[in-house]
């Protein structure tokens, strides 16, 4: 689970400090004052960690985001800039995971856990960095890996706790520079080993270098300690699973092709992490009265438009617990045995959208309908009830089916969207984190941010304003600032922000001050 992210040098970021991502992460502010570039930059990673070539390249025009070139992504366009980009990711949890890709053609088992030396599970106590740097200073189309770190820092307080870490830097040419590093709370040992050899590493760094080749013979022993052991992270050896993670150990003139094993471990690691994103965009499909079956979708789509083939096909499955507002109590409740049809239904009914949907399916042909009391006794299509149904429906389905842990980012949800309906919007956005899921929204609408707010004030207990972060974005002088709004249990939003959706407030003064004056004349 990624827990925060840090860009720097990246579109109209600097410096962006590090971010966290909450459960629920809300973007808000001026328009481009940086805002989507938080979204982009994570869509980024995860259509490159997604890609299957193992040459590293970072795709910057792909199936989510399109950047054009390295000069439209670069801060000021200079391209001297290094663009970086680094998060930090928690532990999983300390049973195994396994993990299946969608697509059954190239489904394979992934399972891992973090252990120390001990084989004790270190799920709260070890801190997992993973960061990259690109440059352009190559004639290659694509930007390439110019410095990348893993670290593994173990946060106990007891002396004899060693992490470990990685760190491989682009010298020069065609020479790299790795080091190993077991850190304490203060600097333990330094191992550094200097080759111009190092350059078959991963394919990440060099893409024409040939990964069988051996330590040069001009590379003294003083570079080298008897072995090299990858102390606080490594697979567990379960027999019964794939272990990715291997234990790395390096001895005097062994192949240095080992190394490949943990970075292409980091990778899958990675793959896992960016592949439990989710996206749907600011512009959801257009309603139609039929939908044409002609594949399995198994993937929302970056507009939701494979809403319909979705609730189609696994309409009946039953879907993870999950939270959902009771008016009339005035209280969350938690949903244990609904499937996605009911889950969808109930939800399309709190938001009074409709009392349900139906389904018709007829060669290769799906109908969707909505039937509700305002309609009489027809069976309404979605494009005859507007666009708003269609815009809401996608981020209903997706936020009910996927999975704890997993994150849903949405742009601009409250397109088309009722003020009301925006605010029962909110409320769903509450439920996926009361349910343990995740959601990065960017958004315009004061109704929305005022729905999370209130809620947070009418919760018992601190679980929704605790994994709540909303972010306010500002362009001052060319420059972008972000900052967290704070929000109190009792007050509600605290240190209010100038422009943090004061419009409105302000327009009702001016209203009520011109109509005073003009009474009065």
């Amino acid at each position: 689970m990624i827990k925060n992210i840090h860009l720097e040098n990246f579109k109209g970021l600097q410096n962006s400090q590090k971010i966290d991502l909450k459960p629920l992460t809300v973007l808000c502010g001026t328009n481009s004052s940086g805002k989507s570039t938080i979204i982009q930059s994570l869509l980024l990673l995860k259509q490159t960690f997604e890609n299957q070539s193992r040459y590293g390249k970072i795709v910057l025009n792909g199936q989510y985001v399109h950047m054009g070139s390295f000069k439209n992504i670069v801060y000021n366009q200079n391209k001297k800039n290094e663009v970086k980009i680094s998060f930090e990711i928690e532990p999983l949890n300390n049973s195994i995971t396994k993990r299946y890709k969608k697509n059954l053609q190239h489904r394979f088992l992934r399972a891992f856990r973090f252990i120390n030396n001990k084989g004790e599970d270190v799920k709260k106590s070890l801190m997992v960095s993973y960061g990259l740097k690109l440059d352009d200073k190559t004639n290659r189309r694509e930007p390439i890996i110019n410095n990348f770190y893993f670290c593994t820092q173990n946060s106990s307080k007891n002396e004899s706790s060693i992490g470990t870490s990685i760190h491989i830097n682009h010298k020069k040419n065609n020479e790299y520079e790795l080091k190993w590093k077991k850190t304490r709370p203060q600097p333990f040992a330094n191992i550094d080993l200097k080759t111009s050899s190092f350059e078959h590493i991963d394919k990440y760094f060099c893409p024409n270098c040939n990964r069988n080749h051996r330590i040069n013979s001009d590379v003294g022993s003083k570079h080298f300690v008897k072995y090299i052991y990858y102390e606080n992270f490594h697979a567990n050896g379960h027999p019964e699973y794939t272990n990715l993670i291997p234990e790395v150990k390096i001895e005097e003139g062994q192949n240095l092709q080992h190394l490949n094993r943990p970075l292409y471990s980091l990778r899958h690691i990675m793959e896992i992490e960016f592949g439990d994103f989710v996206y749907i965009g600011p512009l959801r499909k257009e309603p139609s009265r039929r939908y044409i079956y002609e594949e399995e979708y198994l993937n929302i789509g970056n507009k939701g438009e494979n809403a319909p083939f979705i609730l189609a096909l696994e309409g009946k499955r039953k879907i993870d617990p999950y939270y959902y507002f009771d008016e009339q109590r005035e209280e969350w409740e938690l949903i244990e045995n609904d499937n996605l049809e009911k889950a969808v239904n109930r939800w399309l009914k709190y938001m009074d959208i409709s009392d349900s949907y139906n389904l018709e399916s007829k060669e290769e042909i799906i109908r969707l309908y909505i039937q509700s009391g305002q309609y009489g006794d027809s069976k309404i299509t979605l494009a005859d009830v507007g666009f708003g149904v269609s815009q809401i429906l996608p981020i209903l389905v997706e936020g009910l089916r996927i999975k704890p842990r997993q994150t849903l980012i949405l742009e601009q949800p409250e397109i088309h969207l009722h003020p009301k309906l925006q605010m029962k919007l909110a409320d769903f956005f509450i439920s996926m984190i009361l349910s343990k899921k995740r959601i990065i929204v960017e958004t315009h609408s004061d109704h929305l941010i005022n729905r999370i707010v209130r809620r947070i004030i009418e919760y018992e207990d601190e679980s929704i304003n605790s994994n709540t972060n909303i972010l306010f974005f500002d362009s001052i002088n060319g420059h972008t600032q972000t900052r967290s709004v704070d929000i109190d249990e009792k007050r509600g939003i605290v240190d209010w922000p100038q422009g943090f959706f004061d419009q409105s407030a302000e327009e009702k003064r001016v209203i009520v001050q011109k109509a005073i004056e003009k009474r009065l004349r």
